[in-house]
This record gives C-alpha cells, structure tokens and sequence, in this order.
C-alpha cells in the first residue's frame, strides 16, 4: 500500500500537479506517513519536510467551523433547526436555519462580488443583506458565505472570537498543537500564490478571510498532517481521542447523515458523501484533502499547496482520485 501512495505522489511532483505533499494514512490494521517534494519552489526552492503547516483553506469549514457547531449541539446550545436570525437579528432571510448553512442548501450564494477589496466590514454587511438566488433545498450550492455567516453565529454564541474558540473547544482538547490561524513562524509554512511577484507565505490565500483578519469560518485555518491525524482518529473512535470525548456519538452520526442528495453531490453536515464508498470526505482550494471511511476503519490526509506559484494547475484533483483508488474507498 505505501509503496503504491509513494509512486502516485512522486508522479504528481514529477508531472507538476503540485511542488511537495505530506500525507497521513490510517487503518485498523497500519498507519504510516511521508513528506515528499519542495515546500516551496519561488523565489527559491525549500525542500519539503514532514511537519510543514498547510493552509487548509476550505478544510477550515469540517475541521473548525463543523465541529464546533457539533460541540455546541452537544451542550445545548445550539439546533440545527434554529433560525440563523436568532443569533444574528440583522440577517436579512429570517427563514434560512443552521442546518440550511451547514449543508449548502440555503439558497444563498457561493461568494461576494468583488471580495478581494472588500474590508472585513463590507464583507459582514454583503452577507447580512444577502437575497436568495435559488429557492432554498432545491439544489445544493457550495458557499463560502454561509460558513462565514456560521463564524458568526458561532463567535454570538460563545462571546469569542472564532480562532479563540476552536483552540479552547477543538485544538486543545485534542491535543492538535500545530494548528492555528493566523500561524506565527511562517518558515513552517508551506508558501501558497504568487501574487504581483509577492508570495503568499504564512497567512490565509483566501481573500475575504485575509481581509477578516485571516480569521474566518470558511478558510484560514492551517495545519499538518500530524494534528490532522488527530482528528481524523477522533472520529473514527466515534467522538473520542486518548480518553478525551469531544463529540457525543450521536451528534457525530450528523457528518454521516444526508441531508440533500442531488444526482451531482450528497451533503451531510459539513462533510461531503460518497455514497458508493460511504466515505465522507472534504477538499480545501490550495491542495487539501481528507477522507474518511468508518466502516473500514480508514482515514488518509493529503496536504500539498498545488496553487503554488499559481492556482491555474488543477492536475491535483486527479492524483486525489487516483490515491482514492489505490486506496479503496
């Protein structure tokens, strides 16, 4: 099995789909690990190495934003029926409920125009007077928006703000220590675009996460393959990690449970499904990737940074589809 992911990896580096990835695979039976590659390739090349910090992007929304909202069913603090309204009175459609949001089915839509200029104010205000542009449950429609607007309803709720609170809730309970926002030692990071020959190195690639601070729900958050292990296991073990339980067994089940099939994608709570393998998976937009099948017992964590130096390289979609495959799930 390894010596299968090794040659996939080492092919994708050798056909460009991405300079360097770190991986993590778990079964009942074995686990092993590797790093391969170059972290970074501009403007010079820096060898990759086993505990380089990722930017999730998008895994942001399953590793922080879910799970928190998970834990906060558990303490009774939150329904995924409640009205989004209840905790945000200024949110303009007063029907849309967290469940809604969490599934991308809300009938909002995925971004805002112009979010690479927009302040974190006019970012807060564009979502607040959203309008819908589908009507909601009839299709799913992948949105960044509605996982910022659960930051916000998360950041109501515990009178914190969002990176505060996944350390307090996720990171230190689970003993994920490399795992942060805004990460302060930017040598550890994988470096991300090019942009006007700047680098993006060290804070959030996304846009409207980068002008909220690099604290959003949606995107900002960074990590490796170590610490995502972690909660890869957490999950598999139903909701519990070295004795620690972070989530009930059943508010768990809510990231296995559909909650909209369409002919193109099936959404459970934050997580993607695949119904073939029931493997529940999800991808982040700079090269991420994680999956999870509890029925084997198996879980694998990709990390590379595929957009760098530029995001026009979508070779790695395919390498993830072949290590699906070597994997089988």
């Amino acid at each position: 099995m390894k010596t299968k992911i090794d040659e996939c990896i080492l092919d994708g580096i050798k056909n460009k789909a991405f300079p360097g990835c770190n991986y993590y695979y778990i079964s009942e039976n074995e686990s092993f690990f590797d790093s391969f590659g170059n972290k970074a390739l501009y403007p010079k090349v820096i060898k990759n190495d086993i505990n380089t910090l990722y930017d999730l992007a998008s895994l942001t929304k399953v590793i922080c934003t879910t799970t928190i909202i998970l834990i906060l069913i558990d303490k009774g603090m939150i329904s995924l029926d409640d009205k989004v309204v209840k905790y945000l009175p200024e949110f303009k459609l007063k029907d849309i409920t967290i469940r809604d949001l969490t599934s991308h089915q809300s009938g909002i839509a995925a971004d805002v125009k112009g979010s690479w200029i927009l302040t974190k104010d006019e970012i807060r205000k564009n979502i607040m007077n959203m309008d819908y542009i589908y009507p909601p449950h009839s299709k799913v429609v992948y949105s960044d928006l509605g996982y910022i607007t659960l930051g916000y309803v998360i950041e109501t709720i515990c009178l914190k703000p969002l990176d505060v609170v996944f350390k307090e809730m996720v990171a230190d309970k689970l003993g994920m220590v490399s795992s942060t926002f805004n990460p302060k030692n930017i040598d550890l990071c994988a470096p991300t675009e090019v942009r006007n020959g700047i680098v993006d190195h060290g804070h959030v690639h996304d846009e409207k996460s980068y002008h909220m601070g690099g604290v959003a729900g949606h995107a900002g958050l960074f990590s490796n393959v170590f610490d995502l292990a972690i909660f890869a296991r957490m999950v598999l073990n139903g909701g519990e990690y070295n004795g620690v339980r972070l989530i009930s067994k059943k508010t768990l089940e809510l990231i296995f449970t559909p909650q909209i099939i369409t002919p193109d994608v099936t959404r459970c709570v934050g997580w993607i499904k695949d119904l073939k393998t029931n493997s529940i998976y999800h991808t982040g937009f700079t090269g991420t990737y994680i999956l999870i099948n509890r029925e084997r017992k198996i879980a694998f964590i990709m990390l590379d940074n595929r957009v760098h130096p530029t995001r026009d390289n979508n070779l790695n979609s395919e390498y993830r589809m072949k290590l699906k495959q070597i994997i089988g799930v």
